[in-house]
């Protein structure tokens, strides 16, 4: 009986040790994965921008996932699809390529702009910034993609070693 009683109380202890380490790894999990599938969602643009050799946006989606919508916020998800006129919005002739669900709830994304097109050529002219996930932590713990208007697209790094990634103009991400 004595045997058991300590198990579990070695036990108890090594469960109060590891949980705030584990779920700081599931944090950083999402935020790598939320970055990652908006990774994904800009390569596929740029890459169905030159297969089709017409123009594809990026954009903010409404709740229903069949539109864009420029009151929403990117962390409600995202839509892809042709834009053969370059406005922005789904038109008669335009297709839905594919519909991103929302952020998980803990997870913020900002980017300045309220979509991001490609033209056939691949570039996303004009659209040069950094989207920024954020969690319910600091900065330290935030991720980022960087494209250019050349339609080139890079990981926010830290390249000046303070703890903190830096944006497409090098300014330190801060997260509200």
């Amino acid at each position: 009986m004595l045997e058991l009683i300590i198990t579990i109380a070695i036990a108890g202890i090594l469960v109060a040790v590891a949980t705030p380490s584990f779920t700081g790894v599931m944090k950083n999990n999402r935020l790598i994965t939320s970055n990652n599938n908006m990774l994904t969602a800009l390569i596929l643009g740029k890459s169905e921008a030159l297969n089709r050799g017409l123009a594809v946006t990026l954009c903010k989606r409404n709740v229903a996932g069949d539109a864009c919508d420029t009151s929403a916020v990117w962390s409600d998800g995202w839509l892809l699809f042709s834009d053969q006129d370059k406005d922005g919005a789904i038109d008669a002739g335009d297709s839905l390529i594919r519909v991103y669900d929302p952020l998980n709830t803990n997870i913020t994304l900002s980017y300045s702009f309220n979509k991001v097109t490609f033209n056939s050529l691949g570039f996303a002219d004009g659209f040069n910034g950094t989207f920024k996930f954020c969690d319910d932590r600091s900065a330290s713990y935030a991720r980022g993609l960087i494209i250019a208007n050349t339609g080139q697209l890079s990981q926010a790094n830290d390249s000046n070693s303070d703890g903190v990634r830096e944006d497409h103009t090098g300014t330190n991400f801060t997260c509200a």
